[in-house]
């Protein structure tokens, strides 16, 4: 077929598998080329990596984005999976094989937390505010609302965002059994962030808050990627 051409990805995120693409089922996504010799053309051909073609080799929607650069945008299968994305120059020419795993969106993916998730490990954030007085000025809340730093919508967002964080650095889809730890996982995300949205000026108490909350966040996504990606095996009788 020609010559594995060797690239590097996602220089800024050493942690995540650089051969690995996340979509959602059905949606339109980006493969990136990267230190590709410029100027050249490519075809892209998704397969279900046991030599089945799912997305008939094309170079259409390919654009050279810098000088070695290459973007193509395609739709993701509309099956849960893993698949295989193929970028090839033509004939004798270079190639690179990547994986692509089609996952739920996180508002849909069974390991998506709530906001009193996140909220059970960060009480002390759940604080009405104390400007304004009245009554229940800096009164534990118990869950983010309206009124709180961040608020509900806020940390809603911070969820999500952990949810594609934790997909993706899995870089396999997550089998049932692994839902709750990658629930956990989530939860050291978006509650670290919290806590650096509300110490802009790192205290050595909120420093320190911080640090605990990422160190468990790194704890547990080491855990869930080294279980995920695990092989499973069926016991035949």
């Amino acid at each position: 077929m020609g010559h594995r051409l060797r690239v590097r990805r996602h220089p800024v995120d050493e942690q995540r598998d650089p051969d690995v693409i996340v979509a959602a089922p059905g949606a339109q996504f980006e493969a990136l080329l990267t230190d590709a010799p410029p100027g050249g053309e490519w075809w892209v051909t998704i397969t279900d990596g046991q030599g089945n073609t799912i997305d008939a080799r094309s170079n259409t929607g390919i654009v050279e984005e810098a000088p070695g650069v290459f973007t193509a945008t395609r739709t993701a299968p509309p099956t849960l999976g893993t698949f295989t994305l193929v970028w090839d120059s033509g004939a004798g020419g270079l190639w690179i094989a990547e994986q692509l795993v089609v996952t739920e969106t996180p508002q849909a993916v069974g390991f998506r937390p709530t906001v009193e998730d996140v909220a059970a490990v960060l009480i002390e954030h759940t604080r009405n505010p104390y400007t304004g007085g009245g009554e229940s000025a800096g009164e534990i809340q118990g869950t983010f609302t309206s009124a709180t730093t961040p608020t509900r919508d806020q940390v809603e967002g911070l969820i999500d965002a952990g949810c594609r964080e934790v997909a993706g650095r899995a870089g396999v889809a997550l089998r049932d059994e692994l839902h709750q730890l990658a629930r956990q996982t989530v939860v050291w995300h978006a509650a670290a962030s919290v806590a650096a949205v509300n110490a802009p000026a790192a205290t050595p108490d909120q420093q320190g808050e911080y640090q605990q909350l990422v160190r468990n966040y790194r704890y547990s996504l080491d855990e869930l990627v080294a279980q995920a990606r695990v092989p499973t095996w069926v016991e035949l009788s």
